[in-house]
């Protein structure tokens, strides 16, 4: 009896190690503790609506209850419902004086001056003018203003070299993307090849199409590269909600992670555990790295079989332990 009660505890234990290896290849490596509708709330509450919308769709998509995901269809149709003709008047006119957008109609307002020729003739003549004299241009502007200069008759896509622009200028991008990015302006500048700045802006589009202007600054700061953002446009593109609210939940770990997923939606429903006790477990074993996982399921599971296979009855013994019985036979 006590040997099957060992089994079942070294069993439970590769069941357990198993199981989080599991979670954690669907999951990235990430987890989520908080609570995506409290954080729709909070978003809310300090006017960030668009943000908000994608926060209550990503705690629909990631809940682990009917009732969970009826008051998160629930919030994100009453925050719908707030976008009144004010609100957005007073967005656009925010987005024109400040320029720096929080939802889509404040990027409207921003980028007033920058979707017509006006703006990418001014920033050419003013970045290029300091590239000459002092060297000491902002390749990043003066590329993006070339590209907005050859889109101009096509708004589809100019507005994405101008919303880039506006990012650059407000600091919502992140130091190493603007490294990185800088770097690709300064060579297509010396050589009149905009092919790669064209990409980019592209990409950049297609995430700013799904997410909203200040739901991608969010994400841009995670953004370290323009492969991470082709990743993050491709899939923001299929799962906007996925992708604003997996990063946003994990402070910009999940960029990293995208690189091992073609499914943001699964790794988010993963992230996000199905109970308080695996919450708990996964906060407890987080330190662990995978192969000492990977040896605990290995040696807990073998250890549980021995332990089954020696207390399982005998049922037959072998012929050497069998006695044998000899009669002497007499002759008459």
């Amino acid at each position: 009896m006590v040997r099957i009660l060992f089994a079942i505890g070294f069993f439970a234990i590769a069941l357990l190690s198993g199981s989080e290896l599991y979670q954690r290849q669907l999951a990235g490596g990430l987890l989520i503790t908080g609570e995506p509708l409290a954080e729709a709330d909070r978003l809310l509450t300090a006017g960030d609506v668009d943000e908000a919308a994608l926060m209550a769709r990503f705690a629909a998509h990631t809940a682990h209850t009917a009732d969970e995901r009826e008051a998160a269809h629930a919030r994100a149709a009453q925050i719908e419902a707030g976008r009144t003709l004010s609100r957005h008047a007073h967005s656009f006119a925010m987005g024109a004086l400040t320029g720096e957008p929080r939802d889509f109609t404040g990027f409207l307002g921003s980028l007033s001056l920058d979707l017509f020729v006006v703006g990418d003739i001014r920033d050419l003549a003013v970045q290029g003018y300091r590239e000459a004299s002092t060297g000491d241009g902002d390749m990043l502007i003066l590329a993006l203003s070339a590209v907005g200069l050859a889109t101009t008759l096509s708004p589809h896509l100019d507005f994405a070299p101008a919303l880039l622009k506006t990012f650059r200028r407000t600091g919502a991008l992140g130091e190493r993307f603007v490294k990185s990015f800088s770097r690709v302006a300064r060579r297509a500048v010396s050589g009149g090849d905009f092919s790669r700045v064209g990409k980019i802006t592209t990409d950049f589009g297609t995430a700013a199409r799904a997410l909203g202007p200040a739901p991608l600054a969010r994400v841009m700061k995670h953004v370290d590269d323009p492969a991470e953002l082709a990743r993050v446009s491709k899939l923001a593109k299929a799962n906007p909600p996925a992708v604003y609210g997996l990063t946003r939940m994990t402070n910009g770990r999940a960029v990293k992670a995208f690189a091992r997923t073609a499914d943001a939606g699964r790794m988010a429903k993963a992230a996000r555990r199905t109970s308080r006790l695996a919450k708990i477990f996964a906060k407890g074993v987080a330190v662990f790295p995978d192969w000492l996982l990977i040896g605990c399921f290995l040696a807990s599971g073998f250890i549980a079989a021995r332990l089954v296979a020696a207390a399982m009855p005998v049922r037959a013994r072998r012929r050497s332990d069998i006695p044998i019985l000899t009669h002497r036979v007499t002759s008459p």
